[in-house]
């Protein structure tokens, strides 16, 4: 999917893992800042089942949530992610509201968890070098050659 990244202000809030539920969710400090970004509703982007929530209508990356079960984490040492807070825009799609958008080859999509950091990147196998925004706290999404390239969380666990 193309995304175009420009600066701005993430959302503050929680990411939190809630381990009997098996999902990831973000709770927003400030409800007027989503409400102001989402006038005509939301839609999602999928990566199986963990959703990008989409604000319409500026196709804006907002937050994550879902189902995201820890077994299906691989243990990794992955670097500590540099990232600038902005924006994410979703271009070149038309969304509607409510409905959920898979990324082509989802299943190529890898969950790696390094435990030493407490970061989480969702990302297709092999994928390259990219730039990333932090959209919201805990919660960077990433990009290489105007495509939508990875997600990085770092929630709380609960």
């Amino acid at each position: 999917m193309n995304i175009k990244q420009r600066p701005g202000t993430p959302f503050a809030g929680t990411l939190t893992y809630i381990d009997h539920e098996y999902s990831i969710d973000f709770i927003h400090s400030e409800p007027d800042q989503y409400l102001d970004r989402t006038p005509d509703g939301v839609a999602c982007v999928a990566i199986n089942t963990l959703q990008i929530e989409v604000g319409l209508p500026r196709y804006e990356a907002l937050h994550v949530w879902g189902y995201f079960p820890k077994i299906s984490w691989t243990t990794a040492a992955l670097p500590i992610p540099r990232s600038t807070p902005g924006v994410v825009q979703f271009v070149g799609s038309t969304f509607q509201r409510s409905i959920a958008y898979g990324v082509s080859d989802e299943d190529s999509w890898r969950r790696e968890f390094d435990p030493r950091s407490g970061w989480i990147r969702v990302a297709p196998e092999g994928a390259s070098a990219e730039h990333l925004t932090e959209i919201a706290d805990g919660v960077l999404i990433g990009a290489a050659d105007g495509q939508l390239s990875s997600i990085w969380m770092r929630p709380l666990f609960a």
